[in-house]
């Protein structure tokens, strides 16, 4: 069993290696399945996430989703924790440690408000739905007593069977991973 130190070091230099046009088109494929998906239908309040460049592409599915639902996008609170901000497409953003992000202005929402949360991840287990993140337990503090759907949308470089990482008492699961392969 690897540490997830050194499958972060790996994910994020396959990531950092793929086509760019590549991603565009995975990602397409995969926010249409999500968006034709009756889990986004029901979903008024949308927690997604501003992608770096690493991460599959959500610019354009955020700002479309945000025409007919709320859109709320992660900042980076005190101690840590994620505090979900109104995205408005007019809004200007902040960028914060290479990430953008709502203005401090913009409205929050408690994450149990929230009617779906997508959960950005380095790589991501089809067999569990075990996700591995970039290191900081943001995410699985907020999923620990969140009691709504997540759901992740996963490039085909992010999916592996079995996860080769140790799966810590802390780690949570996702419902349910989106990929241009189905759903999982």
């Amino acid at each position: 069993m690897e540490s997830k130190k050194k499958i972060r070091e790996i994910q994020i230099k396959r990531l950092a290696e793929m086509d760019p046009d590549n991603k565009t088109t995975q990602a397409n494929i995969i926010t249409q399945l999500l968006k034709e998906s009756t889990i986004y239908f029901n979903a008024q309040k949308i927690a997604l996430f501003w992608s770096t460049e690493l991460e599959i592409p959500t610019h354009n599915f955020i700002k479309d989703a945000s025409k007919e639902k709320e859109i709320y996008l992660p900042t980076i609170g005190k101690n840590h924790h994620l505090i979900f901000r109104r995205y408005e497409e007019n809004q200007p953003m902040q960028i914060i440690q290479g990430i953008s992000e709502p203005m401090p202005s913009a409205v929050e929402i408690e994450p149990s408000k929230l009617d779906l949360i997508v959960v950005p991840g380095l790589t991501f287990s089809v067999i569990n739905k075990f996700r591995l993140g970039f290191g900081g337990g943001y995410y699985d503090r907020i999923l620990a007593d969140y009691p709504g759907t997540t759901v992740s949308l996963v490039l085909n470089e992010q999916i592996v069977s079995d996860p080769s990482w140790p799966i810590e008492s802390f780690d949570i699961p996702i419902n349910y991973l989106y990929t241009t392969k189905g759903i999982y």
